[in-house]
């Protein structure tokens, strides 16, 4: 059988198997379902699978590094380099330029991969790492020693803390799903809570939200998302 060309509705989506890679998921390798040796061959190439080596552990979709083992402390690591390097040249400009071109620069530079794809990444403990380099950024912006305190800094400059930033892009996402302004792909991702007339509590504005049996379930969109909303 050819699976070179997959049909979707009317597009074919024509895949280079040279180019084309696979990747095993699994939040605890003990309860792997899948054998380690597993392998995919289409037209006679058997793919290469990400974490088949200590190289490549991670898959990048969209902008987006996939761990194998499904936590996000490649993706933030790859995101804390970028922001570095942003620091550094904002650390060398700092002395040449009003702050307002240098939070325009904070903005454009380092917060713009803060926000990317922060509702699926946001609730891991890992956040703390970008939570330090941005302190360092708005230490940076106003001039200051490095170890001055910043909350008063992130306030008086009207720049959101990294904790406080996916508190906010979580709301506006629940917010939009509610209004219908996602993807389709995104139509039953949650649902409403049910509504009781015996308790007050419950409002039909509030989401669904997903048991938590274990950590890895508590970290998830569907659990956090919910629980930001009704909150």
């Amino acid at each position: 059988m050819n699976y070179e060309t997959l049909t979707t509705g009317f597009v074919q989506l024509s895949l280079n198997v040279k180019k084309t890679k696979f990747a095993l998921f699994s939040p605890n390798p003990k309860f792997r379902t899948i054998p380690l040796d597993a392998s995919i061959i289409i037209n006679g190439v058997n793919l290469n699978r990400i974490g088949n080596d200590q190289a490549e552990k991670s898959i990048k979709f969209l902008g987006i590094h996939l761990y194998q083992n499904l936590t996000w402390k490649y993706h933030i690591s790859t995101i804390r380099a970028k922001i570095a390097r942003s620091i550094f040249a904002l650390n060398r400009i700092k002395k040449l330029l009003p702050r307002d071109i240098l939070k325009s620069l904070y903005f454009s530079l380092e917060q713009s991969h803060l926000l990317y794809g922060i509702q699926a990444w946001g609730s891991t403990n890992f956040i703390n790492q970008l939570e330090s380099i941005q302190k360092k950024a708005i230490r940076i912006i106003n001039n200051k020693p490095y170890n001055s305190h910043t909350a008063p800094l992130f306030a008086d400059n009207n720049i959101l803390q990294i904790k406080d930033l996916y508190q906010l892009q979580a709301a506006l996402f629940a917010h939009d799903y509610k209004n219908g302004k996602l993807p389709r792909s995104f139509h039953h991702y949650f649902t409403q809570a049910h509504h009781n007339l015996n308790t007050r509590r419950l409002n039909f504005h509030h989401l669904h939200q997903s048991i938590s049996r274990t950590k890895f379930s508590s970290k998830l969109p569907t659990h956090k998302i919910p629980e930001i909303w009704n909150s």
